[in-house]
């Protein structure tokens, strides 16, 4: 008899989409679950649109996401901060590069601003590289 392992947490390539939460209500008992980038995604665009009580709630990866060197947003900004639970369950986010129209009034990162917020149990690995949008008018 052959047994076969196979890796089912492997990291799928993100390709830059957004899409909605399944699982989870934001609460304690029932955090947000995320395990896709475009979860992430989504995650990110929530908070730092300000939409009314994203900012505040529990969060919980339940994969590696590799980022793919997509532009990255980061989660949560000055006058949105990100005020909630993210528990990156000891996974690990990759290949992370950061785009800013504004890097000299935001701060980058996985999170760019957070206030009273608890991340842990979450790595950034890889290269992280930073791309600064601009537009120029004429």
């Amino acid at each position: 008899m052959v047994l076969a392992v196979i890796n089912t947490h492997a990291a799928d390539a993100w390709e830059g989409a957004m899409e909605e939460f399944t699982e989870g209500d934001g609460s304690k008992e029932s955090p947000y679950i995320i395990g896709t980038a475009n979860e992430l995604a989504f995650m990110s665009y929530v908070v730092s649109a300000g939409t009314q009580g994203f900012d505040t709630l529990h969060y919980k990866l339940i994969a590696d996401i590799d980022l793919n060197n997509q532009p990255w947003f980061s989660i949560g900004e000055a006058r949105n901060p990100f005020k909630g639970v993210f528990d990156g369950n000891n996974h690990t986010i990759s290949n992370m590069n950061v785009a800013d129209s504004s890097a000299e009034t935001r701060s980058i990162g996985l999170f760019g601003y957070s206030s009273g917020a608890t991340i842990k149990n979450i790595t950034v690995k890889g290269i992280v590289s930073f791309t600064c949008l601009s537009l120029s008018i004429m």
